[in-house]
């Protein structure tokens, strides 16, 4: 399947009602565990504007021309979902809320009807 061409036009996402990155403010949701993606978590997480966040190199100068993905935290499949983002040209960037935080963020997003696109490891009642 070639799904993912979509996702290398973040146009694409926008038009059909995805967030763009920091449309989700993931400070004011993790609270004090933010940023949850950090260098002393993971070696490839950024520091200063985009803490808490990873993004691929074509994200990286213009970070709300892309598409953000909600994620759990960094320890999860390390690194696996950003190498794929990064080999495919995905014009997506990675937010980390932990998984309880991911997982209400979800729920609500679903119940106001928002687009969104997440990471889950299992089957779950969540969605």
């Amino acid at each position: 399947a070639s799904y993912y061409k979509f996702w290398k036009d973040a146009s694409r996402g926008f038009a059909a009602g995805f967030p763009a990155w920091q449309d989700i403010d993931a400070a004011t949701i993790v609270g004090d565990d933010f940023p949850v993606c950090s260098p002393d978590v993971a070696s490839w997480c950024p520091t200063g504007t985009l803490a808490g966040y990873w993004a691929p190199d074509i994200c990286e100068a213009s970070p709300t021309s892309c598409v953000e993905f909600l994620m759990s935290t960094p320890e999860v499949d390390t690194g696996y979902f950003e190498q794929l983002t990064s080999n495919l040209g995905l014009q997506v960037i990675h937010g980390y809320y932990t998984t309880s935080k991911l997982s209400a963020l979800v729920q609500e997003r679903y119940a106001n009807n928002l687009a969104t696109v997440f990471w889950w490891w299992q089957p779950s009642p969540l969605i």
